[in-house]
């Protein structure tokens, strides 16, 4: 899709030293809008944005609660973007690092990548080309991967161990469910590249391949989807089975053949963190949002029918994270074995092993992630005297004050 920038005047003193947030040009309600309101609410004196497409589904939402708007890929979107200090995504795509013509003027800003997950396997090859600043991690395997002998470039200047802001609303909406709405098997499988056509235009861009009933991603979640011992496991504990699968995954919506007691939503319907906090087991292959899962920790079962194919043609390669001596829960390869682990899970406690690697993981969860992020970012452009430019900057650590 085109867009017609026109005649670029003068940028408007409403935007002068401009904060920019932007989750998806297409959607909201990931940490970008998180650290939005966080910092128009603590903050005021910042000059704080939101960007998004006018008609996604969540700009009438926004608007409503008083979010400061500009229509993403618009003249003002241009003119914002101009004279913008900071720029915080959730995302890296180019849609977001690159999002007006190079002929409009040169970017003056300083990127904050706040991501979308955990990173737990090489996506360095994507990342690494980006511009990034300021890069958010929440882990500290994750933080100790990037900046030590990995293939990323990033290092302890760029990267800080802050903790997602979308984990600070996590932690509140959990609270404020009680255990007997906790009635949902929530299966969320990540995307795959290999089964989807590249972006075009924007995020909604991707397509669908043909072939795709005979992949074994249809087949193997057709086969879990459709076990009677899940049928009765859900019956037995009164939970509801609900499929979500990943927004790029969005033209396969209508193709999966499930049973009608299966429920199917999509990103755009739903509440992702509603749904986590909802979920009495999450069944997941290799998505990051298993630590969402894990932060608040509850049972997570991983379903990796497709290990091989996904890692040799997926943009994830193999790292760190290792799932079996990593992982929130057991690691299954066959529909027979998910759904005996999901029927163990729903019947029981957290098993023990598996909580104390949620502690571990994030020894702290103090709802302060936005507030370390926004002085990450406050700290992106100071101007340090020549003497302190000349000291490397140290590594963070969950240990030291950076909890504080």
């Amino acid at each position: 899709m085109r867009t017609a920038w026109g005649a670029m005047p003068l940028v408007p003193e409403k935007f002068s030293r401009a904060w920019v947030f932007i989750d998806r040009d297409v959607d909201a309600n990931d940490s970008a809008e998180i650290l939005y309101k966080w910092v128009a609410q603590n903050h005021p004196e910042i000059n704080s944005w939101f960007a998004i497409r006018r008609d996604s589904a969540d700009w009438a939402r926004l608007e409503a609660e008083g979010v400061r708007l500009v229509d993403y890929g618009s003249p003002e979107f241009a003119r914002l973007l101009l004279s913008a200090e900071h720029v915080a995504s959730s995302h890296a795509d180019r849609f977001i690092t690159n999002p007006i013509p190079k002929r409009l003027g040169r970017y003056a800003w300083t990127f904050t990548f706040l991501q979308h997950g955990v990173i737990k396997g090489d996506i360095s090859d994507w990342l690494n080309p980006k511009p990034i600043s300021t890069f958010i991690t929440s882990t500290q395997g994750e933080y100790d991967y990037i900046v030590g002998r990995s293939a990323f470039r990033y290092g302890a200047k760029e990267t800080r161990l802050a903790g997602l802001p979308r984990f600070d609303a996590l932690l509140r909406q959990d609270a404020a469910v009680p255990d007997e709405e906790r009635d949902m098997v929530l299966v969320m499988p990540t995307w795959r590249d290999y089964l989807v056509t590249g972006m075009v235009g924007s995020s909604r861009g991707r397509g669908a391949v043909d072939g795709f009933a005979d992949t074994p991603y249809a087949q193997q979640l057709a086969a879990f989807f459709r076990s009677p011992r899940l049928a009765e496991a859900a019956r037995r504990t009164g939970s509801q089975v609900v499929f979500m699968p990943h927004p790029n995954m969005h033209a396969y919506l209508d193709r999966f053949d499930l049973p009608a007691d299966v429920r199917v939503v999509s990103y755009d319907d739903v509440d992702v963190r509603e749904m986590i906090v909802r979920a009495r087991v999450l069944v997941t292959d290799y998505s990051s949002t298993a630590f969402n899962m894990a932060y608040i920790q509850r049972p997570i079962v991983y379903f990796q029918f497709d290990r091989d194919e996904y890692f040799t043609s997926h943009t994830e390669r193999p790292a760190y994270f290792d799932y079996e001596r990593d992982g929130f829960g057991p690691v299954t390869t066959e529909a027979d074995a998910a759904v005996a682990a999901v029927d163990d899970a729903l019947s029981g406690t957290l098993d023990g092993v598996y909580a104390e690697r949620m502690r571990l993981t994030f020894p702290v969860r103090d709802g302060q992630n936005c507030r370390r992020v926004f002085e990450a970012m406050l700290e992106a452009r100071r101007v340090r005297p020549a003497e302190e430019r000349l000291t490397a900057a140290p590594n963070d650590s969950w240990t030291v004050d950076v909890a504080g």
